[in-house]
């Protein structure tokens, strides 16, 4: 049974003591940070342990805890769990960039992950024995893409990966912004030749939180709140780790829903709040 309601209806009475937070759509989005987003965090933080559970893998760690701080929020470097991460957590993907050239569609920040994967970075997609791609550059993804497609279907043999699943993050005013996960989606059906994925809602991430988790000496079973804007996302960590999820309808890409409709449709979900507020 969906319940919906409000944050404090959930820790009322709970054991909860660690909290997975996505980033876009639940902290902030386009609009800027949600209105007391710092209170809660900080709140949450006196209950348990906190870290940030995102698809982000354009900006390194340290550029997330720094952006973090910009809007009042204080997570430590080591608690963030970035899809990009799973370059070097997924076996497979690992093993497909350890010692090898890489091609990155992303900013250079994110280049962070490929190389703690131990992949090499190259400048051109002649060079490559990898595609990466971490992030959208807006400017200039449609002639990127041409390029990459035309490569790709040149050379079936070598791997395009993605780190960043994410379609769509809610944008200024209740838009909806197409992002790299979109764009690849697309890529990899015009090119009919499968991707490799790490990042939400795929189960090596959630297999990744957690190993991180366990690795930090976390006891997260059967206490750990997942807060996200995206339901498949929570179904899929709720499966893999036995979590508790729970879904941010207003602050992300959810709003246009109305909580009958996400009942419908998704009856797994365990919890519906409007916003990760007090």
């Amino acid at each position: 049974m969906i319940r919906s309601g409000i944050l404090k209806d959930i820790l009322k009475d709970s054991d909860f003591s660690v909290f997975l937070l996505d980033a876009s759509g639940v902290l902030y989005n386009d609009n800027g940070a949600v209105p007391g987003i710092g209170e809660t965090v900080k709140h949450l933080q006196s209950i348990g342990d906190v870290y940030l559970a995102t698809n982000n893998s354009s900006q390194s760690p340290s550029s997330i805890v720094s952006n973090l701080g910009h809007i009042g929020l204080h997570i430590e470097e080591s608690h963030i769990l970035s899809s990009g991460l799973g370059l070097s957590c997924d076996p497979v993907i690992y093993s497909l960039i350890q010692n090898c050239r890489c091609y990155v569609v992303g900013y250079t920040d994110s280049f962070y992950y490929v190389r703690l994967a131990g992949g090499n970075i190259v400048d051109t997609l002649e060079d490559a024995e990898a595609i990466i791609l971490t992030a959208s550059i807006e400017a200039s993804i449609s002639h990127e893409s041409v390029e990459l497609l035309k490569f790709c279907h040149a050379h079936p043999e070598i791997p395009v990966i993605c780190c960043n699943p994410d379609r769509f993050v809610r944008g200024v005013g209740h838009s909806k912004v197409s992002v790299i996960g979109y764009y690849a989606h697309l890529l990899e059906l015009e090119i009919r030749n499968p991707f490799y994925w790490v990042g939400k809602p795929h189960s090596n991430y959630a297999h990744m939180v957690g190993r991180i988790l366990t690795d930090h000496g976390i006891q997260w079973q059967g206490n750990t709140l997942f807060f996200d804007d995206n339901p498949d996302n929570i179904i899929t960590m709720q499966n893999e780790l036995n979590v508790i999820g729970c879904l941010v309808k207003e602050t992300g890409i959810s709003h246009e829903f109305s909580v009958a409709e996400m009942t419908r449709d998704y009856e797994a979900l365990k919890w519906i709040i409007p916003a990760l507020v007090l």
